[in-house]
């Protein structure tokens, strides 16, 4: 088996990350994670995404309260964004897959 087949790796709208930090850690990604990211898949609601809040970059589940675009954290700890409140934003791509070590 490709990882590079299985992930789709190659072609020119994908891109590989890593995530920081752990307010994903509730659904599986953690600090250090590789994430296979998406540029060209639309986000639906429930989508992880990689979103640009200014110039930073968070990963967070995509998903609407009233009909607004949020970003929500899977760790209670952090707070949800409401996508364009205070800064420039943008849902940058679509997580499509998440490599993690098991062990090193």
């Amino acid at each position: 088996m490709s990882l590079d087949e299985l992930c789709g790796v190659g072609r020119p709208s994908l891109f590989l990350l890593i995530a920081w930090g752990d307010s994903m850690s509730g659904i599986g990604v953690y600090d250090g994670d590789y994430l296979v990211v998406d540029r060209a898949v639309e986000p639906t609601v429930g989508s992880v995404v990689v979103a640009r809040i200014g110039a930073e970059f968070t990963v967070k589940t995509y998903a609407k309260v009233n009909d607004v675009p949020v970003l929500k954290p899977a760790n209670p700890d952090y707070k949800t964004i409401v996508i364009g409140e205070f800064e420039e934003s943008e849902v940058w791509g679509v997580v499509m897959w998440n490599l993690h070590k098991l062990h090193d």
